[in-house]
């Protein structure tokens, strides 16, 4: 559980940022431990994981507009993770306060938000 203070609650850009660098380590972090949990939060990351694998958060990038935030999550892998941690973090936010997802689109507290994850 990630609390955010009330001073960055109505920035959404903050506000994402903070989710998704938090969910975006999570998702590494699994990764990294090897380890497979019969979770259906895990399911993405459940396929690609074995012992092996190890992904680290680079960082992030964010473009916004009135309507609409781009993050790009650059992440350092020894194995293509990106569409499985993509799809990890877009399930996770969902879950999380001030998200929805309606018709494959993610929005945060009504703005639309779209997700890259690139790897190097």
């Amino acid at each position: 559980m990630v609390v955010i203070p009330g001073y960055l609650d109505n920035d959404a850009k903050a506000s994402v940022v903070v989710h998704v660098k938090d969910v975006t380590r999570e998702g590494c972090d699994y990764l990294n431990l090897g380890v497979i949990i019969n979770e259906s939060k895990y399911a993405p990351l459940n396929g690609i994981i074995n012992s092996s694998v190890r992904c680290f958060l680079k960082r992030i990038s964010f473009e916004e507009n009135k309507s609409e935030i781009n993050v790009t999550i650059y992440v350092e892998s020894n194995a293509n993770v990106s569409e499985a941690l993509k799809e990890f973090i877009i399930n996770s936010l969902r879950e999380r306060e001030g998200f929805s997802y309606s018709n494959g689109v993610l929005s945060y507290r009504g703005i639309k938000v779209k997700v890259e994850v690139l790897e190097s």
